[in-house]
């Protein structure tokens, strides 16, 4: 009978906290797990309840798309049904990036900070990137299941673009320095991390060649289940808090 009289404390399974970004700064080693991302779960750890907790977990694209898979698709409107889980957040990236039909309306967005990709090519093969078309013939390093949106992805699809998929964006510079593919496009944050903290990318920074014009400039976000705005909030508080700004500063970041 006593045991009946205790209060029950009702612990909630953890939130994801998903990513398929494995470069710098999000993600600087998987073990031990650094970086921006896992800095972000333990800041959320700290400031939640006792009930509720937040795990980073960084998938590659084609695991993380079968893992939202119903969400992606539209199939789910909301929890309860197989697969329709809804614990969970998508950070660091944008509507455009492939996240089915409409995802701007079908999802919950908060703004995280702002970003943009680089065109990136060698001294001696400059590409002077200025739309779809300039990457046409040329050899592409690009990550595995990657979308490339502006019609990169289509002229991939058509053969006009030699796509060659690998696992990182480090080994992608690897690739475009050893003439293995010409062309390839990274965040300036990760570019910037390598050059700056990588001893072996640092020491051939002079042979990388960056287009003036960026391929893409973008805010980017955290994508959110539309049934859980209770976890759109739990991010607006996070970003109130001082030692959000803190926490990104530390890796060259000014969040909105």
């Amino acid at each position: 009978m006593l045991l009946l009289l205790l209060p029950v404390t009702v612990v909630a399974a953890p939130v994801s906290l998903y990513t398929y970004h494995r470069q710098p700064p999000f993600v600087l080693e998987l073990e031990p797990r650094t970086g921006l991302m896992f800095e972000v779960a333990a800041l959320l750890n700290q400031q939640a309840d006792a009930q509720q907790t937040y795990d980073a977990r960084v998938l590659p694209r084609a695991r993380l798309n079968q893992t939202l898979a119903g969400w992606l698709d539209g199939s789910c409107a909301g929890p309860g049904a197989p697969g329709c889980d809804d614990n969970w957040m998508l950070l660091w990236v944008i509507p455009a990036w492939g996240w089915g039909e409409r995802a701007e309306q079908r999802f919950l967005w908060v703004d995280l900070f702002k970003d943009e990709d680089l065109v990136v090519s060698t001294q001696q093969h400059k590409v002077p990137y200025r739309n779809a078309n300039s990457l046409i013939g040329q050899r592409f390093a690009a990550l595995r299941g990657h979308h490339y949106p502006m019609g990169v992805e289509e002229l991939m699809q058509q053969g006009k673009i030699d796509r060659e998929d690998g696992n990182d964006v480090r080994a992608s510079l690897m690739r475009i320095h050893s003439r293995r593919a010409a062309v390839t496009i990274i965040r300036r944050l990760a570019f910037n991390y390598y050059l700056q903290n990588d001893p072996q990318l640092m020491s051939i920074a002079a042979d990388f060649y960056v287009a003036k014009q960026p391929f893409n400039q973008f805010t980017l976000q955290a994508m959110i289940p539309r049934s859980r705005p209770d976890l759109r909030d739990v991010l607006e508080r996070a970003k109130a808090d001082p030692a959000w700004a803190a926490l990104f500063a530390r890796y060259g970041i000014k969040p909105l």
